[in-house]
């Protein structure tokens, strides 16, 4: 199942070099990812991070969950292959996805149940 992840802050050099900056306060990344299709999961289903596009070097790729009661997981990422697991305890969580490539920054935020 493919799950378009939503940004919420960016800071981009795009085509051409065309400046792209888009920038939201935390809560309002968290409360976007709560509007979207869930995304229901079984704990420590693995994942795979694919990008519709890829003109970009990736520097750096991280990501993290946050639980209902806003508990911040780290999730690691293979950076090789781009594959990580989704938590082991079961519950509602927001998604969050931070990208630093050489043509800028862009934060990625997806709703998850892990049931």
């Amino acid at each position: 199942m493919d799950v378009e992840l939503k940004e919420t802050n960016v800071d981009w050099r795009g085509e051409e070099g065309k400046q792209y900056r888009k920038e939201t306060n935390t809560r309002n990344s968290i409360n976007r990812a709560k509007k979207q299709q869930q995304l229901a999961v079984s704990p420590e289903t693995p994942g795979n991070l694919r990008f519709d596009s890829e003109d970009f070097l990736v520097n750096d790729i991280s990501s993290y969950t946050i639980s209902t009661n806003n508990a911040k997981q780290d999730i690691r990422v293979n950076e090789q292959d781009r594959t990580f697991t989704f938590p082991k305890k079961k519950g509602n969580y927001v998604y969050v996805l931070e990208l630093q490539t050489d043509r800028g920054y862009a934060q990625y935020v997806g709703n998850v149940v892990v049931k």
